[in-house]
């Protein structure tokens, strides 16, 4: 009994961030590395949890370890592998008790369909939600069919959280905003910012980092302008969100169910 309350305490200590789309490619690992990272450089600590069946985070976490026994002004980042889909792997229940203390929990989320008892526990623990989207009409149109699901659900409806869109790979030079932003227009859910489709991201990812630390390069210089309104919005929108009445959900044409919070095989690719 005692350590059941201990673990509940633990978990109301932590800030729960769940980076998540069911759209399958739109960045959900990068957003959760470099997250994670921008934290860690502001001194705070930060542990990755990995619901992806590739395992993206955790591989990027063991190129960390290998780049921080080279450079020792770069700290390792503990990843936990949580899909409990994955035999030998810790489930959800069992590793909070070891990873809940740290102030910041990183949640990224796999693609697709998500069993129901998962999505539920992710909801129910999340504090915030970072949406990666990207701008063309398939995209736009599974991001609508997803937030809708996530907003109707009835743990989210019974506890509203902050809820932000986070434009990825977007292409400069060209008009790939005009939709995306038709589409913020349409809801009540802010473009936290907006990432440029550029290499430094893989760069990163290859070699463990985030653009938080890479100053060194031009790319990273300006990308991480972005990085810090990500940042500001974690520090501020919980404050402001919660002087909100509950929201509504967008109403989209042809939209899910508020059961439907996954897509299709074909949509998820």
């Amino acid at each position: 009994m005692q350590e059941k309350r201990l673990g509940a305490f633990l978990i109301s200590m932590s800030t729960h961030i769940l980076v998540t789309n069911s759209k399958g490619g739109c960045g959900k690992t990068t957003v959760a590395t470099n997250l994670a990272v921008s934290l860690q450089v502001r001194g705070e600590e930060v542990v990755l949890w990995d619901y992806d069946i590739q395992g993206s985070s955790i591989l990027w976490s063991h190129n960390r370890m290998a780049a921080s026994e080279e450079n020792s002004r770069i700290k390792p980042l503990k990843a936990v592998a949580c899909n409990s889909n994955k035999p030998g792997k810790e489930t959800l229940s069992f590793q909070r008790y070891k990873y809940e203390s740290a102030p910041f929990i990183i949640i990224d989320a796999t693609a697709g369909k998500i069993p129901d008892g998962e999505l539920e526990r992710l909801i129910r623990i999340s504090d915030m939600f970072i949406v990666p989207a990207m701008s063309s009409s398939f995209d736009i149109k599974a991001t609508e069919r997803f937030l809708t699901g996530l907003l109707t659900h009835r743990l989210y409806r019974s506890r509203p959280r902050p809820v932000g869109l986070l434009e990825n790979r977007n292409i400069g030079g060209r008009d790939t905003s005009d939709g995306f932003l038709n589409f913020l227009a349409c809801i009540d859910i802010p473009k936290i910012a907006e990432l440029k489709d550029s290499p430094i991201y893989q760069e990163a990812a290859d070699a463990g980092l985030g653009i938080a630390e890479m100053g060194d390069t031009r790319a990273a210089q300006r990308e991480y302008k972005s990085w810090k309104k990500v940042l500001a919005w974690v520090e501020n929108r919980g404050t402001e969100e919660s002087r909100k009445p509950p929201r509504k959900a967008p109403r989209v044409p042809g939209s899910a169910s508020s059961s439907e919070i996954v897509l299709t095989k074909s949509e998820a690719g």
